[in-house]
This record gives structure tokens, sequence and C-alpha cells, in this order.
């Protein structure tokens, strides 16, 4: 009985140590299959990601190459456009100078005014024929310098050339200074036009004429004493012939 129990024991402390074994062996092999899945799966995955993240990168560099020589492109281009629009503001600078210069050495009068006629721009010489500082002559009508009857030949003046679209060759008229003479002026007018071809004002020539126009009264004046002296010289000798005939029918 012993032996047989000794046997059992034997056995059954067998049973468990080969159960203890093929425990551990299938504990270690579940070990691997798990260290395996977890450890090549995320790697297999990572390293697609990285291909696919690779070719995204390629593909975004070449992108970003074309894009920055369209842009290298462009900027050239615009500094392109800039240096001919700083040429172009140099040159109306330089040709604004000596527009300005050519307006302020000229004796006559170059004014720009709107369509009611009330002074927009004007050069010294303006001031001068008129009398007025700059800033009381700037925005003045010109029936605030004219008596009635020269502002309505300016009016009709101006209204021909807004009609007709053609300048006025030029027309005398009278103005009144800031200090009350009157001077004889010939003035010039044409339209000034927006960029869509409406008319917004007149530009135009003022020149003094005084000094002209009272030399020809003057002219005029002498003519006419002239032909008043003719005329009775004339009657004086037509006289003088009568009464020599008159002598001779009475035998005086």
């Amino acid at each position: 009985g012993r032996l047989a129990g000794s046997i059992v024991v034997k056995h059954s402390m067998r049973t468990q140590v080969i159960t203890t074994a093929l425990l551990g062996i299938l504990s270690s092999l579940l070990g691997y299959l798990i260290y395996f899945i977890f450890r090549t799966y995320p790697i297999r995955k990572l390293e697609s990601t990285l291909t696919d993240l690779q070719q995204a990168r390629d593909q975004l560099e070449q992108r970003v190459a074309v894009r920055t020589e369209e842009l290298m492109r462009v900027n050239e281009e615009l500094q392109t456009e800039i240096a001919d629009h700083k040429q172009a503001e140099e040159a109306l600078r330089e040709s604004e100078v000596r527009y300005r210069t050519i307006l302020e050495s000229i004796e006559d009068g170059y004014f720009e005014v709107d369509i009611t006629g009330n002074f927009t721009f004007f050069n010294d010489s303006v001031c001068r024929m008129l009398g007025y500082p700059r800033s009381e002559l700037m925005g003045m009508n010109h029936r605030l310098y004219t008596d009635k009857e020269n502002g309505k030949i300016l009016y009709q003046d101006f209204n021909k050339v807004y009609r007709t679209g053609k300048p006025s060759i030029g027309v005398d008229h009278e103005v009144i200074t800031k200090d009350g003479a009157k001077l004889y002026i010939q003035s010039s007018a044409s339209l000034i036009r927006n960029t869509s071809g409406q008319p917004i004002g007149f530009r135009g020539i003022m020149r003094n004429i005084t000094d002209r126009k009272r030399a020809e009264e003057e002219n005029r004046s002498l003519e006419e004493r002239l032909q008043r002296s003719e005329k009775m010289e004339a009657l004086g000798t037509l006289a003088g012939g009568v009464a020599h005939d008159l002598n001779n029918v009475l035998g005086i």
C-alpha cells in the first residue's frame, strides 16, 4: 500500500512538473507571439507611413519649387513694373516742374475754371492782372470781376466752347481789378474733360491788351480829329472857291 501510494505521489508530482513546464513553454510562446505581433505590426505600418510621408514631402517640395519659380517670376515682373512706375513718376515730376516753370515765367495769365466759371487754378500773372492775392482769387467766379455786359460776353464765349467742343479763338472784354481799375483782356478757352470724356471745366489764357486798346483808341481819336480837320480844310477851300466865283460874277 505504501508502494502504491508512493508511485501515485511521484506520478502526481511528475504530472505537476510537466504541467508546469508546459505552461511555462506556452506562456513563453504566447509572450513571443504577443511581442512579435506588437513589435512587427507597428513597424510595418510605420514604414508604410514613412514612405507615404516621403512621397508627400517630395510632392510638396516639387510644388514649392514650382510656386517659388512662379513667385520669382512675378517678383521680377513686379520689380520691372515698379522701376517703370518710378521712371514714369520721375518723368511726370520733371514735366510738372517744367510746366509750372513755364506758367510762372510767362507774362500771360493761365487759368482753369470749373463748369460754372469758378477759378480752380491760375498762375501768378492772373493775380497780378486782377490785383487779388491767391487766397482771395481761388474759387472766385468771373461775375465778381466783370460787369454785366462783359460777363455776358464771357458766358457766350464759354458756352460756345462747351456746345461745340472747339477752343475759342479769343474774345476781347473788360475786367475790373480789386482796386476798381478797368483792364482790357483778350482771353481764349478750351474744354477740360475727365477720363470718361465728360466736360468738367475750362482752361485758357488771359492777355492784358489794355495798352494796345488805349493806343488803338488814341489812333482812332487822332484819325477822327484829322478827318474833321481835313473836312474843315476842304470846306474852307470850297468856301474860298465859292467866294472867288461870286466875286467874279459880281465883278468885284
